[in-house]
Protein backbone atom coordinates (compact mmCIF):
# COMPACT_ATOMS: atom_id res chain seq x y z
CA UNK A 1 0.00 0.00 0.00
CA UNK A 2 1.05 3.35 -0.80
CA UNK A 3 1.58 6.23 1.68
CA UNK A 4 -1.21 8.56 -0.14
CA UNK A 5 -3.47 5.00 0.61
CA UNK A 6 -2.71 5.01 4.18
CA UNK A 7 -3.14 8.34 4.51
CA UNK A 8 -6.81 8.01 3.18
CA UNK A 9 -7.87 5.51 5.67
CA UNK A 10 -6.48 7.45 8.24
CA UNK A 11 -8.36 10.41 7.26
CA UNK A 12 -11.56 8.14 6.89
CA UNK A 13 -11.09 6.63 9.76
CA UNK A 14 -10.67 9.44 12.05
CA UNK A 15 -14.13 10.86 10.38
CA UNK A 16 -15.82 7.72 11.42
CA UNK A 17 -14.97 8.18 15.15
CA UNK A 18 -16.38 11.35 15.61
CA UNK A 19 -19.45 9.61 14.15
CA UNK A 20 -19.64 6.69 16.59
CA UNK A 21 -19.13 8.98 19.44
CA UNK A 22 -22.10 11.34 18.20
CA UNK A 23 -24.45 8.05 17.85
CA UNK A 24 -23.48 6.47 20.73
CA UNK A 25 -23.89 9.32 22.60
CA UNK A 26 -27.84 10.10 21.04
CA UNK A 27 -28.25 6.28 21.76
CA UNK A 28 -27.69 6.86 26.13
CA UNK A 29 -29.64 9.73 25.83
CA UNK A 30 -32.62 8.18 24.26
CA UNK A 31 -32.07 5.62 27.06
CA UNK A 32 -32.31 8.11 29.83
CA UNK A 33 -35.35 9.59 28.22
CA UNK A 34 -36.87 6.44 27.81
CA UNK A 35 -36.38 5.62 31.24
CA UNK A 36 -37.43 9.37 32.53
CA UNK A 37 -40.40 8.75 31.12
CA UNK A 38 -41.64 5.12 32.52
CA UNK A 39 -40.30 6.44 35.89
CA UNK A 40 -43.21 9.61 35.54
CA UNK A 41 -45.26 7.15 33.88
CA UNK A 42 -45.26 4.74 36.51
CA UNK A 43 -45.56 7.50 39.30
CA UNK A 44 -48.43 9.00 37.79
CA UNK A 45 -49.77 5.54 37.81
CA UNK A 46 -49.63 5.07 41.28
CA UNK A 47 -50.52 8.50 42.28
CA UNK A 48 -53.51 7.99 40.35
CA UNK A 49 -54.55 4.52 41.98
CA UNK A 50 -53.95 6.18 45.35
CA UNK A 51 -56.16 9.10 44.82
CA UNK A 52 -58.54 6.17 43.37
CA UNK A 53 -58.47 4.40 46.44
CA UNK A 54 -59.08 7.59 49.26
CA UNK A 55 -62.40 7.95 46.54
CA UNK A 56 -63.72 4.89 47.09
CA UNK A 57 -63.11 5.06 51.04
CA UNK A 58 -64.90 7.98 51.40
CA UNK A 59 -67.88 7.01 48.98
CA UNK A 60 -67.86 3.80 51.66
CA UNK A 61 -67.20 5.92 54.69
CA UNK A 62 -70.95 8.26 53.13
CA UNK A 63 -72.46 4.99 52.02
CA UNK A 64 -72.66 3.57 55.18
CA UNK A 65 -73.30 7.02 57.44
CA UNK A 66 -76.68 7.32 54.94
CA UNK A 67 -77.58 3.94 55.71
CA UNK A 68 -77.06 4.25 59.79
CA UNK A 69 -78.99 7.82 59.42
CA UNK A 70 -81.80 6.02 57.48
CA UNK A 71 -82.00 3.16 60.07
CA UNK A 72 -82.05 5.89 62.82
CA UNK A 73 -84.95 7.65 61.12
CA UNK A 74 -86.95 4.24 60.39
CA UNK A 75 -86.39 3.13 64.43
CA UNK A 76 -87.44 6.38 65.89
CA UNK A 77 -91.23 6.22 65.17
CA UNK A 78 -91.26 2.65 66.37
CA UNK A 79 -89.53 3.41 69.32
CA UNK A 80 -92.34 6.36 69.76
CA UNK A 81 -95.28 4.29 69.26
CA UNK A 82 -93.80 2.08 71.47
CA UNK A 83 -93.48 4.55 74.47
CA UNK A 84 -97.08 5.89 73.56
CA UNK A 85 -98.19 2.52 73.73
CA UNK A 86 -97.01 2.11 77.18
CA UNK A 87 -98.12 5.29 78.49
CA UNK A 88 -101.86 4.49 77.19
CA UNK A 89 -101.61 1.56 79.77
CA UNK A 90 -103.16 1.53 82.85
CA UNK A 91 -100.20 1.36 85.47
CA UNK A 92 -100.57 -1.85 87.80
CA UNK A 93 -102.58 -1.52 90.58
CA UNK A 94 -104.24 1.72 89.80
CA UNK A 95 -108.09 1.20 89.60
CA UNK A 96 -109.59 1.94 86.52
CA UNK A 97 -112.79 2.36 87.82
CA UNK A 98 -114.07 6.24 88.26
CA UNK A 99 -113.79 7.97 91.27
CA UNK A 100 -116.91 10.26 92.74
CA UNK A 101 -116.49 13.07 94.29
CA UNK A 102 -118.26 14.36 96.80
CA UNK A 103 -120.51 16.68 95.53
CA UNK A 104 -120.36 20.53 96.85
CA UNK A 105 -123.30 22.16 97.92
CA UNK A 106 -124.42 25.21 95.89
CA UNK A 107 -125.55 28.24 97.55
CA UNK A 108 -129.21 28.72 97.26
CA UNK A 109 -131.91 31.61 97.47
CA UNK A 110 -132.81 32.32 100.85
CA UNK A 111 -136.19 31.99 100.57
CA UNK A 112 -136.27 28.43 98.92
CA UNK A 113 -134.36 27.06 102.07
CA UNK A 114 -136.93 25.11 104.66
CA UNK A 115 -135.64 25.68 108.72
CA UNK A 116 -136.84 24.39 111.54
CA UNK A 117 -136.05 26.79 114.34
CA UNK A 118 -136.78 24.36 117.60
CA UNK A 119 -136.40 25.38 121.41
CA UNK A 120 -134.22 23.16 123.07
CA UNK A 121 -134.51 23.96 126.49
CA UNK A 122 -134.25 27.84 125.99
CA UNK A 123 -136.32 30.58 127.27
CA UNK A 124 -140.22 30.29 125.77
CA UNK A 125 -140.20 32.28 122.80
CA UNK A 126 -136.75 31.66 121.61
CA UNK A 127 -137.54 29.80 118.72
CA UNK A 128 -140.15 32.21 117.57
CA UNK A 129 -137.21 35.67 118.17
CA UNK A 130 -135.10 33.15 115.76
CA UNK A 131 -137.90 32.82 113.20
CA UNK A 132 -138.50 36.22 113.29
CA UNK A 133 -134.96 36.86 112.59
CA UNK A 134 -134.49 34.91 109.72
CA UNK A 135 -137.78 36.10 108.40
CA UNK A 136 -136.48 39.21 108.34
CA UNK A 137 -132.97 38.50 106.86
CA UNK A 138 -135.24 36.75 103.81
CA UNK A 139 -135.83 32.72 104.98
CA UNK A 140 -139.25 32.84 104.90
CA UNK A 141 -140.09 29.23 105.18
CA UNK A 142 -138.49 29.37 108.75
CA UNK A 143 -141.03 27.90 110.70
CA UNK A 144 -140.80 27.62 114.79
CA UNK A 145 -141.21 24.41 117.00
CA UNK A 146 -140.04 22.33 120.24
CA UNK A 147 -137.21 20.03 120.34
CA UNK A 148 -137.76 16.76 121.82
CA UNK A 149 -134.64 17.16 124.50
CA UNK A 150 -132.55 19.94 125.96
CA UNK A 151 -129.36 21.56 124.15
CA UNK A 152 -127.12 24.01 124.76
CA UNK A 153 -125.90 27.06 123.03
CA UNK A 154 -127.73 28.00 119.29
CA UNK A 155 -126.31 25.62 116.72
CA UNK A 156 -127.06 25.40 112.69
CA UNK A 157 -127.72 21.21 111.73
CA UNK A 158 -127.74 20.67 108.03
CA UNK A 159 -128.77 17.48 105.93
CA UNK A 160 -126.35 15.69 103.46
CA UNK A 161 -125.96 18.39 100.50
CA UNK A 162 -127.05 21.22 102.43
CA UNK A 163 -124.04 23.03 104.23
CA UNK A 164 -123.88 26.03 101.70
CA UNK A 165 -127.74 26.90 103.13
CA UNK A 166 -126.41 26.56 106.47
CA UNK A 167 -123.87 28.71 106.02
CA UNK A 168 -126.40 31.30 104.85
CA UNK A 169 -128.23 30.56 107.92
CA UNK A 170 -125.80 31.38 110.34
CA UNK A 171 -124.62 34.51 108.54
CA UNK A 172 -128.07 35.93 109.19
CA UNK A 173 -127.60 34.95 112.86
CA UNK A 174 -124.21 35.60 114.01
CA UNK A 175 -125.10 39.05 114.45
CA UNK A 176 -127.80 38.21 117.25
CA UNK A 177 -125.94 35.24 118.60
CA UNK A 178 -121.86 35.03 117.90
CA UNK A 179 -121.68 31.93 119.74
CA UNK A 180 -123.34 30.12 117.15
CA UNK A 181 -121.72 26.91 115.19
CA UNK A 182 -123.03 25.10 112.48
CA UNK A 183 -123.30 20.78 112.72
CA UNK A 184 -123.80 18.51 110.59
CA UNK A 185 -127.40 16.44 111.11
CA UNK A 186 -126.71 14.26 114.35
CA UNK A 187 -127.95 10.86 113.47
CA UNK A 188 -128.74 9.85 117.17
CA UNK A 189 -130.82 12.83 117.31
CA UNK A 190 -133.78 12.76 114.42
CA UNK A 191 -135.04 16.26 114.86
CA UNK A 192 -131.93 17.51 113.64
CA UNK A 193 -132.26 16.37 110.22
CA UNK A 194 -136.11 17.22 110.13
CA UNK A 195 -135.44 19.84 107.53
CA UNK A 196 -132.91 20.58 105.13
CA UNK A 197 -131.67 23.03 107.97
CA UNK A 198 -132.68 22.60 111.61
CA UNK A 199 -131.69 25.59 114.49
CA UNK A 200 -131.94 24.45 118.22
CA UNK A 201 -132.23 27.01 120.67
CA UNK A 202 -130.31 25.79 123.55
CA UNK A 203 -130.07 26.80 127.21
Amino acid sequence: MTKSGESRQGVAADIERPHEAVVGSAARRDAFLGKAVFASFLFVLLLSMGFFAYLGMKITESHYSDRESIAVIADKPVKEESDASVSSEPESGASSEPTTETPVSATPAKETVAVSVLNGGAASGSAGKVVGILTKAGFSKAVAGDADGDYSGLTVYYSEGQSAAADLVKGALIGSYPSVTVKPADPKHPETSKSPVVVIVGA
